[in-house]
């Protein structure tokens, strides 16, 4: 693909996809909020929807999507508890459907 921007932030109906994403997620009760590893360089975050929602917390990716995941995870440490679950997905996703 060629694209002057990450999948994440291409846009669907002048929203960004990572935005349709996880409005979708946050929107199913169960989820009371999220962690986005983010690359350093991101600059596209600031201008998103979802920087402004203060349920989604962001945290500095690594090299490779597992690095990334990894780095979610530990920034999760000592804030889920034991019985917490936690849910992995890609950001440029937008066809999770809202649980009826």
């Amino acid at each position: 693909m060629q694209a002057e921007c990450p999948k994440q932030y291409l846009r669907i109906d002048s929203r960004f996809i990572l935005d349709i994403t996880l409005s979708r997620v946050l929107n199913v009760a169960q989820f009371s909020g999220c962690m986005v590893p983010l690359n350093p360089s991101d600059h596209w975050w600031p201008t998103t929807e979802s920087s402004q929602d203060e349920r989604i917390q962001t945290c500095t990716g690594g090299t490779e999507r597992a690095d990334s995941v990894l780095a979610a995870l530990r920034a999760l440490a000592g804030q889920a508890g034991d019985d917490d679950w936690s849910w992995c997905t890609m950001r440029r996703a937008p066809a999770f459907m809202k649980m009826i």
